[in-house]
């Protein structure tokens, strides 16, 4: 066994593993009524793009945008070793098939980094030519920087473990790699960006890779990664009740658990023990955010006035006469604390509806002061 062959099998492992996952919500239905036609759609939107690329950008954006976006889109990417836990057993004291075994993942990975770097300027070419007016030679600069920037993240993310350090120096770096293509010249930035990343793969391939003291935390980050389609899949289930992460943290508004209502009642006391509980409920606030948080970026997204209004207005009904809401709620009543202490249908009646007024009214005016103002901006 050499770490090649022991790096195929846990690779091969891993996409069967992953087809597995996918075939329980995707067969061949799907694949044939959606994702082809999305796929036929697609190109023919991309081609579209070609012939009238200023359409598809707003002029009050610069072009270098793209770029910024490109980056901020990579910033996702780690090193993957494919280690598992029952390898301190006996591929510790192997060293030889354990650095075999990393120095093919980590091939791996930087192929991954490639193909990814690829695949996104393949998308944004129409912009980075016709708006900006890169060719050939000054794409495959931003290729290497791509290539560069995302080798220097998932360095960061190896050897800085603590999470909150971690990303506000991604967040440093981010910022700083965006200034740098406005004032650098690209030809200076390929320089800096090849010799970044040959030093990076050297130190990475001599240092990191040979290393054991990464090998628990990657243990812990290859769980995740090989859990990632599953977790998605569970996330979009509505059936699947989702656990709330640090439950009970003390959240940013009402921090020290003060009466909301000066004059209480049944009603009043209920409703305010609602609120309470979804500030503190991670998975609930979440999944509100999320809604509006769409909504924000149909609107900001969308180049034709009459849709974000469009948009604006159905979610306005979505929230008025969608069950969403009400299913959370409900889930909030069927807390065991309410088992114990039963509420009174008249009462729930009456405290659902000054409940949906909370939540609709900001997501209402939050969503239509983003409509009034890329409407704005769109018009001049």
């Amino acid at each position: 066994m050499t770490g090649w062959k022991l790096f195929k099998l846990r690779f091969m492992d891993d996409i069967r593993y992953q087809r597995k996952i996918l075939g329980m919500v995707i067969d061949w239905t799907i694949w044939f009524y959606a994702f082809i036609p999305f796929l036929i759609f697609g190109v023919l939107f991309y081609i579209d793009i070609w012939k009238d690329t200023a359409s598809y950008w707003p002029e009050i954006l610069p072009g270098t945008v793209i770029i910024r976006f490109l980056l901020l889109i990579v910033t996702i990417v780690q090193f993957r070793m494919f280690m598992q836990e029952a390898d301190q057993l006996f591929l510790l004291d192997r060293l030889k098939l354990y650095r075999g075994l990393r120095r093919a993942a980590f091939s791996y990975s930087m192929l991954q980094k490639i193909g990814m770097s690829v695949l996104l300027l393949a998308i944004a070419l129409p912009w980075l030519t016709q708006l900006i007016g890169l060719g050939v030679r000054q794409s495959f600069f931003i290729f290497t920087f791509l290539v560069a920037y995302q080798l220097l993240v998932a360095t960061i993310k190896k050897v800085i473990r603590h999470p909150v350090k971690r990303w506000i120096l991604i967040a440093v770096l981010f910022i700083l790699s965006g200034n740098l293509l406005t004032y650098l010249t690209l030809d200076i930035l390929f320089v800096a960006s090849a010799a970044l990343a040959i030093i990076l793969i050297a130190w990475n391939y001599t240092v990191t890779v040979p290393a054991k003291r990464y090998f628990f935390e990657e243990v812990n980050d290859e769980i995740k990664e090989r859990m990632r389609y599953a977790k998605m899949i569970l996330g979009t289930a509505k059936e699947v009740e989702k656990p709330p992460i640090r439950f009970g943290k003390r959240p940013l508004i009402l921090r020290n658990g003060r009466r909301i209502f000066k004059q209480p009642n049944p009603e009043s006391g209920l409703l305010e023990l609602l609120i309470k509980g979804l500030l503190r409920h991670t998975v609930y606030l979440k999944s509100y955010f999320q809604v509006v948080g769409i909504t924000l970026f149909a609107i900001a997204l969308l180049p034709i006035v009459w849709l974000k209004w469009l948009v604006f207005l159905l979610f306005i009904l979505f929230l008025n006469y969608n069950s969403w809401l009400k299913g959370l709620y409900m889930k909030m009543l069927d807390e065991y604390f309410f088992h114990v202490i039963p509420i009174e249908k008249p009462a729930r009646e009456a405290v659902w509806l000054r409940f949906r007024r909370l939540l609709m009214i900001p997501a209402i005016i939050l969503a239509g002061l983003a409509a009034v103002l890329m409407t704005f901006v769109t018009i001049n």
